[in-house]
């Protein structure tokens, strides 16, 4: 298990590495998704929300995915992917509300973003497709 210590420094690591390069933004899945969300959304979301959407990707062969689930990736968006894309200005994320919005630093990267989301959207409208079907049943 990891220290406190530990993951500061962990978490240093990936708010450095952001800042320095781009490509580490889209490196994990999730910080990718959550990008995805907040483009695809005119409007802020609550990080409830977004763990839903990411729930609903990450496990499109569940019809009803678990409250587990959902809370696992909560607790990964907040404590491993926030604090480092917050660092690097792509996002702001507002406690008291919980809801996150784009950063001023999401236009630098808006065609990368663009280009991972078209290399990914058919899996995730798949996904989509897979939970709605589920859903109707």
């Amino acid at each position: 298990m990891a220290t406190d210590d530990e993951s500061l420094s962990t978490t240093d690591m990936a708010e450095s590495s952001l800042s320095e390069d781009g490509d580490a933004v889209f490196a994990a899945h999730r910080r990718r998704y959550l990008l995805y969300c907040l483009y695809l959304t005119p409007t802020s979301l609550t990080l409830p929300e977004i763990a839903d959407q990411l729930t609903v990707w990450e496990h499109p062969e569940s019809s009803d995915p678990d409250d587990r689930d959902r809370l696992r990736i909560y607790m990964s968006l907040y404590h491993d992917h926030l604090p480092a894309l917050q660092a690097a200005d792509l996002v702001e994320y507002h406690q008291v509300d919980d809801f996150v919005e784009a950063g001023p630093a999401l236009a630098h990267i808006e065609s990368q973003l663009q280009s991972q989301l078209a290399n990914e959207l058919s899996a995730l409208l798949q996904a989509e497709g897979t939970h709605i079907g589920h859903e109707d049943a």
